[in-house]
């Protein structure tokens, strides 16, 4: 489903792999360690097989994230499934 980044820690980029059985939409979302929404890293259709999405630590405004410990959360189909990152500046 979702693999554990890498690198991690990152920075400037990390990059997750999406495993996928069968295609369909999924999103891709990072919160900070307070629960916040800061950035959303993809929504889109992904096909069956093995997809990379690229995360360059920037919140929704483009703005470089400060240092520190991020969730990066992928739900497809009624299913979610979260990794922590650590952005280190």
């Amino acid at each position: 489903f979702l693999s554990q980044n890498f690198p991690n820690p990152f920075n400037p980029s990390t990059t997750f792999r999406v495993s996928l059985s069968t295609p369909g939409h999924a999103r891709i979302v990072a919160y900070d360690s307070a629960g916040r929404l800061v950035a959303v890293i993809a929504d889109r259709y992904f096909p069956a097989g093995v997809s990379e999405v690229v995360w360059h630590g920037r919140d929704e405004r483009g703005e470089a994230l400060a240092s520190g410990v991020y969730f990066a959360r992928m739900t497809m189909n009624g299913r979610a499934l979260a990794k922590k990152v650590l952005l280190l500046r």
